[in-house]
């Protein structure tokens, strides 16, 4: 068949010079590892502990609905009056 007749050549070059990029990649993926354990490490110990809450509902966004005990807050698809000590257009509530 033609297939057998045709002699398949590598490009000289391709092969080692895929060896030396997945090399580096892997050498930059150990650093980013390494990087990342450290992060985390970092971040778990500065965690702060949970707190309660209030909510004040007279400064949330028009859109933002307070729950009675001030505890939670949702997006409402309804704006109510905005409130004069809001934020405008920002999506915030102060607790």
């Amino acid at each position: 068949s033609r297939l057998e007749k045709e002699h398949f050549q590598q490009p000289p070059l391709l092969l080692p010079e895929l060896e030396k990029k997945i090399g580096r990649f892997r050498e930059k993926n150990v650093v980013l590892e390494e990087m990342l354990r450290s992060f985390q490490d970092i971040l778990m110990f500065e965690l702060p502990e949970k707190v309660k809450v209030t909510l004040d509902p007279s400064t949330a966004h028009p859109r933002l609905l307070v729950s009675a005990d001030g505890r939670s807050v949702r997006w409402e698809d309804t704006q109510r009056d905005p409130s004069a000590e809001g934020f405008g257009t920002d999506p915030c509530v102060l607790g």
